[in-house]
């Protein structure tokens, strides 16, 4: 039987899923918005560059929106899951749980300001195509399938964008279970003197050469782990370079004295 621990890994790799997923639908919901509005302008022919961008600004600001909220709530169940992930490792820890509502706010903004790069990166592609369109002469569907807001699956700027919401969901949910478990262990080793933490690696085809080789690697848990020429407090650490965090699924767990 899977240990509580290996149960809520898992839990927090469905709920790392279901996040990516519901950006993605976000944005394809945008799309949808986007040819919508576009072909209803010039009654299906031309239409100015203005009335063209107007429409997809409008879109992009609901989606946005809509794409923020939903982020920051996925970000904070991932923070809840990593305090059980942490306390799963742990001998009974009289301490509660808790993040500095001022760290939590900053993730809340660092996850915002996410979400708009994305948004801003796509209405610039988009803005560069609907211009070059209004220049070609051509009629308001054929900047719509230029784009890529008309078809079965998205092209161009919105596969683009769905591709980086996806990294985005993936690594940020992580980053912060990972926080929370860091956290977690600093609240607790004020109680189990000597308490010390693991890198644990998901050992399969994905996983990095470095991070292969820092599984197992044990260090106090005020101290870094040193991975792939880094250091960093646990994986996917602000300390870390892209190289060793995007997409990255390590975790970390609790070492007691006596096992270490």
């Amino acid at each position: 039987m899977p240990s509580a621990f290996d149960q809520l890994d898992r839990q927090l790799v469905r709920h790392e899923d279901a996040a990516a997923k519901r950006l993605r639908r976000l944005l394809e919901d945008a799309r949808k918005d986007i040819r919508i509005r576009m072909i209803s302008v010039g009654d299906g022919e031309r239409a100015t560059l203005q009335q063209l961008m107007a429409s997809v600004d409008d879109a992009l600001m609901r989606m946005n929106a809509q794409a923020v909220g939903t982020l920051q709530a996925d970000i904070h169940a991932a923070i809840g899951i990593g305090a059980q992930m942490a306390d799963s490792t742990l001998l009974a820890v009289s301490r509660l749980f808790s993040l500095d509502p001022q760290f939590l706010q900053a993730i809340d903004v660092f996850d915002a300001s996410l979400v708009t790069d994305v948004t801003t990166e796509m209405r610039g592609a988009i803005a560069r195509q609907v211009q070059l369109g209004v220049l070609a002469g051509q009629t308001t569907p054929e900047i719509a399938k230029a784009i890529g807001a008309t078809g079965l699956r998205p092209t161009g700027p919105f596969k683009t964008a769905e591709a980086r919401a996806t990294v985005i969901a993936r690594t940020e949910i992580n980053r912060v279970n990972n926080i929370a478990i860091q956290k977690r262990y600093e609240q607790a080793a004020i109680e189990i003197p000597g308490l010390k933490k693991m890198w644990l690696a998901k050992l399969d085809g994905k996983t990095r050469a470095s991070h292969r080789e820092a599984n197992g690697q044990t260090v106090g848990v005020d101290e870094p782990f040193t991975v792939g020429g880094e250091r960093g407090m646990f994986p996917l650490s602000p300390e870390f370079s892209g190289k060793n965090t995007i997409n990255c699924r390590c975790r970390t767990i609790a070492i007691l004295q006596e096992e270490a």
